[in-house]
């Protein structure tokens, strides 16, 4: 075994791949883990405000309207009509939007719905900083939008009932609701009430705009609503497993060069000779360094899996005994993936430089198809399916799987339970194969070279 030990004595000389990358990225994985919020309730949050200003140059029932709305958005702070002051305003951060409503405005609006086109979009100016006046601009666009498609729909009807029907649906939508269960035909009374308290039925009625706006904004404010999902019946385990989750970036990419730094060291000129001179065999030969990498493995997989235990102990302790026992042997079988890419390189001969790209590379292409920077949920089609193909994926699955299986379970339920996460393992392990026996045709090629 003097080839074994030599081995250790070199991973021993040189950890740097595995300090910098399975400890290092591990204690990244802890802080990010730790970070998780797993319980809140309804009184954590708040609705945002935004503080805005809006020059209205037309002072019209529309602009009043739209005005009025955006009050209900946030906090109106005055601002100097003027480009220095409106410059000012947004860059020294006392406001995150401005609008601008021009002169004329609401007759051009009204002219625009009897001709049939699209009305002059509003100008706006809003923060570089921050994604809430974007936000907020395209929520009154949205607005003036929606008004001005129904209120084309009503000028066709020539009832102003329907107007007000419209008004109550433009609101709604608006404001962030839904217009499900509105019904048209039970807006009768408050149609006839529209009727009586405008006296030009047409578009360009000043007092139906006045009525439209404030049946707007009163829908909008009615259907405006929140709702929470309560995560702490789903947080039992949820950091211990973010964390086995993460680990897969820093065991691939350290694992990878770990090996492949070994496996350089003994390609060395003279080494090889002295090797091709010696009385061993190849065949033993090559246990011993597949013996050497086994123990970079392990000890990457010991490290990850104990190190979360320890910090994480009291959500690693609120999974069952399989629950654990799966989700250490989905990082042992994820860990054989990587000890298999790295043989590989080893043995087309990749720089160390080129090994450490590839382990970097990898690992990151790995996490993200795995859905740990982007949960696979919010993911395309396209994309999952792509995932399917790549062993970070069933990583992923496997560990969800098995963090899933409760305990005080039969015999035959565990059977059951574990089912899905031997699939997901058996997946694994054979990519790990599929490496491994490719770097053995390679090795056996190079050989005869």
């Amino acid at each position: 075994m003097q080839v074994f030990k030599l081995c250790l004595c070199k991973i021993a000389r040189n950890p740097l791949f595995f300090i910098v990358y399975v400890v290092g990225l591990s204690f990244m994985g802890l802080a990010m883990a730790a970070g998780l919020t797993l319980s809140q309730s309804m009184e954590d949050f708040e609705r945002q405000s935004t503080q805005f200003a809006v020059i209205d140059r037309d002072d019209s029932e529309l602009s009043r309207g739209v005005v009025a709305y955006l009050e209900t958005q946030g906090q109106r702070q005055p601002v100097e009509d003027s480009g220095t002051g409106l410059q000012d305003a947004v860059a020294k951060g006392g406001v995150e939007y401005i609008l601008i409503i021009p002169e004329g405005y609401g007759r051009a609006f009204a002219e625009a719905v009897e001709a049939g086109v699209a009305p002059e979009p509003l100008e706006s100016v809003y923060s570089f900083d921050a994604a809430t006046g974007v936000l907020v601009d395209q929520r009154v666009n949205n607005y003036i939008n929606i008004v001005f498609d129904l209120a084309t729909a009503e000028s066709a009807a020539g009832s102003a009932g329907e107007a007000e029907a419209i008004g109550s649906h433009a609101g709604a939508v608006a404001g962030g609701g839904t217009a499900a269960g509105l019904d048209v035909g039970e807006s009768a009374g408050e149609s006839e009430r529209l009727r009586a308290g405008a006296d030009d039925a047409s578009v360009e009625s000043a007092g139906l705009w006045e009525l439209l706006a404030s049946e707007a904004l009163e829908m909008a404010d009615a259907k405006v609503q929140a709702s929470y999902m309560d995560a702490a019946a789903h947080s039992d385990g949820a950091q211990f497993l973010f964390y086995l989750e993460w680990s897969m970036y820093g065991l691939f990419a350290g694992v990878v060069a770990s090996v492949c730094g070994l496996n350089g060291s003994l390609s060395q000129t003279d080494l090889r000779r002295r090797n091709a001179v010696a009385p061993l065999t190849q065949t033993s030969y090559n246990v011993q360094v597949a013996l050497a990498c086994l123990v970079i493995g392990l000890v990457a997989w010991a490290w990850d899996f104990g190190v979360g235990c320890v910090v994480f102990r009291e959500s690693a302790s609120a999974l069952s005994a399989p629950a654990l026992m799966g989700l250490a042997n989905a990082l042992f079988a994820f860990m054989l993936l990587a000890l298999s890419v790295g043989f590989l390189l080893s043995k087309v001969r990749c720089g160390i430089a080129a090994a450490n790209a590839a382990g970097n590379i990898g690992g990151l292409v790995l996490s993200f198809m795995g859905g740990v920077w982007v949960p696979l949920s919010v993911m395309s089609a396209e994309m999952v399916a792509i995932a399917h193909f790549l062993p970070g994926y069933w990583y992923t699955v496997a560990c969800e799987k098995a963090a899933a299986i409760p305990a005080g379970l039969s015999a035959q339920e565990l059977l059951v339970q574990l089912g899905p996460v031997a699939w997901s393992l058996g997946v694994l392990l054979l990519f790990a194969l599929a490496f491994f026996l490719v770097a053995l045709v390679v090795g056996k090629a190079r050989t005869r070279d």
